[in-house]
Protein backbone atom coordinates (compact mmCIF):
# COMPACT_ATOMS: atom_id res chain seq x y z
CA UNK A 1 0.00 0.00 0.00
CA UNK A 2 1.71 3.23 -1.46
CA UNK A 3 1.74 6.31 1.67
CA UNK A 4 -0.93 9.27 0.63
CA UNK A 5 0.15 12.95 1.01
CA UNK A 6 -2.32 15.66 1.56
CA UNK A 7 -2.44 19.47 0.58
CA UNK A 8 -3.67 21.69 3.28
CA UNK A 9 -5.02 25.29 3.11
CA UNK A 10 -6.00 27.27 5.47
CA UNK A 11 -7.84 30.86 5.87
CA UNK A 12 -9.14 32.87 8.18
CA UNK A 13 -12.64 33.88 6.92
CA UNK A 14 -14.44 36.98 7.06
CA UNK A 15 -18.00 37.31 8.26
CA UNK A 16 -18.29 39.68 5.49
CA UNK A 17 -17.48 37.59 2.59
CA UNK A 18 -20.04 36.00 0.94
CA UNK A 19 -19.15 32.16 0.43
CA UNK A 20 -20.43 32.07 -2.81
CA UNK A 21 -18.31 34.34 -3.64
CA UNK A 22 -15.30 33.55 -2.24
CA UNK A 23 -15.60 29.70 -4.05
CA UNK A 24 -15.85 31.53 -7.14
CA UNK A 25 -12.70 33.85 -6.39
CA UNK A 26 -10.46 30.73 -5.49
CA UNK A 27 -11.62 28.51 -8.54
CA UNK A 28 -10.84 31.60 -10.86
CA UNK A 29 -7.43 32.43 -9.60
CA UNK A 30 -6.51 28.48 -9.04
CA UNK A 31 -7.60 27.93 -12.83
CA UNK A 32 -3.78 28.31 -14.04
CA UNK A 33 -2.76 25.01 -12.79
CA UNK A 34 -1.94 22.20 -14.66
CA UNK A 35 -5.13 20.27 -15.58
CA UNK A 36 -4.79 17.16 -13.12
CA UNK A 37 -4.33 19.79 -10.41
CA UNK A 38 -7.11 22.04 -11.71
CA UNK A 39 -11.09 22.34 -10.01
CA UNK A 40 -12.69 22.96 -12.32
CA UNK A 41 -15.22 25.41 -12.66
CA UNK A 42 -19.14 23.98 -12.67
CA UNK A 43 -20.70 27.28 -13.20
CA UNK A 44 -23.18 28.30 -10.08
CA UNK A 45 -22.42 25.82 -7.05
CA UNK A 46 -25.18 24.98 -4.77
CA UNK A 47 -23.40 25.58 -1.46
CA UNK A 48 -26.09 23.13 0.71
CA UNK A 49 -27.61 25.31 3.88
CA UNK A 50 -25.14 25.39 6.44
CA UNK A 51 -26.73 23.19 9.28
CA UNK A 52 -24.98 21.16 12.51
CA UNK A 53 -21.72 22.40 11.79
CA UNK A 54 -22.34 25.77 10.69
CA UNK A 55 -20.04 24.56 7.37
CA UNK A 56 -20.85 24.38 3.69
CA UNK A 57 -18.29 21.63 2.10
CA UNK A 58 -18.06 21.35 -1.52
CA UNK A 59 -16.95 16.96 -2.53
CA UNK A 60 -13.71 17.49 -4.83
CA UNK A 61 -13.96 13.98 -5.54
CA UNK A 62 -17.69 14.58 -7.00
CA UNK A 63 -16.76 17.71 -8.55
CA UNK A 64 -13.36 16.58 -10.46
CA UNK A 65 -14.79 13.23 -11.47
CA UNK A 66 -12.38 11.33 -8.71
CA UNK A 67 -9.35 12.85 -10.51
CA UNK A 68 -8.87 14.65 -6.75
CA UNK A 69 -9.97 13.20 -3.41
CA UNK A 70 -10.79 16.02 -0.95
CA UNK A 71 -12.60 18.80 0.03
CA UNK A 72 -13.20 22.83 0.44
CA UNK A 73 -15.07 23.77 3.61
CA UNK A 74 -16.40 27.43 4.35
CA UNK A 75 -17.46 28.22 7.90
CA UNK A 76 -20.74 30.14 8.32
CA UNK A 77 -20.15 33.82 8.28
CA UNK A 78 -21.45 35.52 11.32
CA UNK A 79 -19.31 37.70 13.89
CA UNK A 80 -20.75 35.94 17.28
CA UNK A 81 -19.71 32.50 15.30
CA UNK A 82 -16.47 33.13 13.97
CA UNK A 83 -14.00 33.59 17.12
CA UNK A 84 -10.28 33.57 16.39
CA UNK A 85 -9.79 29.92 16.18
CA UNK A 86 -8.45 27.89 13.63
CA UNK A 87 -11.58 25.57 13.75
CA UNK A 88 -13.78 28.12 12.14
CA UNK A 89 -11.39 28.54 9.28
CA UNK A 90 -12.20 27.60 5.43
CA UNK A 91 -9.89 25.29 4.26
CA UNK A 92 -9.26 23.14 1.62
CA UNK A 93 -7.75 19.46 1.88
CA UNK A 94 -6.70 17.55 -1.10
CA UNK A 95 -5.63 14.29 -0.89
CA UNK A 96 -2.76 12.37 -3.41
CA UNK A 97 -0.27 9.38 -4.01
CA UNK A 98 3.30 11.16 -4.38
CA UNK A 99 4.17 8.25 -6.86
CA UNK A 100 1.46 9.39 -9.56
CA UNK A 101 2.18 12.74 -9.98
CA UNK A 102 5.39 14.95 -10.38
CA UNK A 103 6.29 16.27 -7.18
CA UNK A 104 8.69 18.84 -8.35
CA UNK A 105 5.62 20.63 -10.14
CA UNK A 106 3.39 20.04 -7.79
CA UNK A 107 6.04 21.92 -4.92
CA UNK A 108 7.41 24.50 -7.59
CA UNK A 109 4.20 25.53 -9.55
CA UNK A 110 0.85 23.96 -8.26
CA UNK A 111 1.17 24.83 -4.64
CA UNK A 112 2.08 28.23 -4.55
CA UNK A 113 -0.96 28.62 -6.81
CA UNK A 114 -3.40 27.26 -4.54
CA UNK A 115 -1.63 29.16 -1.29
CA UNK A 116 -2.20 32.01 -3.61
CA UNK A 117 -5.83 32.01 -4.86
CA UNK A 118 -7.18 30.65 -1.32
CA UNK A 119 -5.59 33.65 0.36
CA UNK A 120 -4.33 31.30 2.76
CA UNK A 121 -2.37 32.18 6.23
CA UNK A 122 -1.15 28.41 6.34
CA UNK A 123 -0.05 26.11 3.76
CA UNK A 124 1.30 22.50 4.34
CA UNK A 125 2.08 19.25 2.02
CA UNK A 126 2.47 16.34 4.54
CA UNK A 127 1.97 13.03 4.49
CA UNK A 128 -1.38 11.07 5.86
CA UNK A 129 -0.23 8.16 8.42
Amino acid sequence: MSSKYVIGLRHRPNPNDDISIRHKRFISRQSEVSKIWAIPDAGVIDLPEITGELVSVVDLNYLTEERLDGQIVYSHRDEKYLTDNAQYDDHVSIEFDPDKINYSDLVLNVFPIFVTAFESYRATIYERK
